[in-house]
C-alpha cells in the first residue's frame, strides 16, 4: 500500500495488527497519518508553484514585461535603434494582418448567405473596395 496517500482509519480494529488485542470498538488511536502534517508554509508554496509551473511563468513574464516596458521608456534613443526595436513589431502586426483577413472574408461571406452568388460576390467587392467590414454577427 502507497504510504504517501491519504489519512487512513480502520473500521475494524482486530484486523489491525497494531491494534490493541483487548479493544472491540475502534478507538482515535486507529487513525493512521500517511501524510507529513508539519509541511511549512514554503514548502507548500514550492508545492503549489510546481503544480501550476505555466500559470506562474507567465504571470511572471507579465510583470517583468511591464517593468522592463517602464524602464526602457526612461531612455533616449536614436533612429537606428528605433527601426530596429519596431521592425519585429511590425512584422507581428503583417502576419496577424494575414491571418485576420480571411476570417473577415469568411464571415461576409456567410452573412450573406443569399441563393443569388452573383449578388453575393457584388456585395462582398462593394464591402471590401468601400472597407466596411462586418462588426458583429448580429443583424438585428
Amino acid at each position: 500500500m502507497d504510504q504517501s496517500a491519504c489519512c487512513v482509519m480502520t473500521e475494524d480494529p482486530m484486523s489491525d495488527p497494531r491494534a490493541p488485542s483487548e479493544s472491540k470498538s475502534p478507538m482515535l488511536g486507529d487513525v493512521i497519518r500517511m501524510t507529513n502534517p508539519n509541511t511549512s508554509f514554503g514548502k507548500k508554496v514550492v508545492d503549489w508553484c510546481r503544480t501550476n509551473l505555466l500559470l506562474v511563468l507567465t504571470v511572471l513574464g507579465v510583470v517583468l514585461g511591464v517593468a522592463l516596458g517602464f524602464a526602457a521608456r526612461l531612455g533616449t534613443y536614436n533612429d537606428d535603434v528605433i527601426m530596429l526595436v519596431s521592425f519585429p513589431g511590425e512584422i507581428l502586426m503583417r502576419m496577424l494582418k494575414m491571418l485576420i483577413l480571411p476570417l473577415i472574408i469568411s464571415s461576409m461571406i456567410t452573412e450573406n448567405d443569399d441563393d443569388d452568388i452573383a449578388v453575393s460576390c457584388l456585395i462582398i467587392r462593394y464591402k471590401i473596395i468601400s472597407g466596411k467590414f462586418p462588426k458583429s454577427r448580429d443583424h438585428g
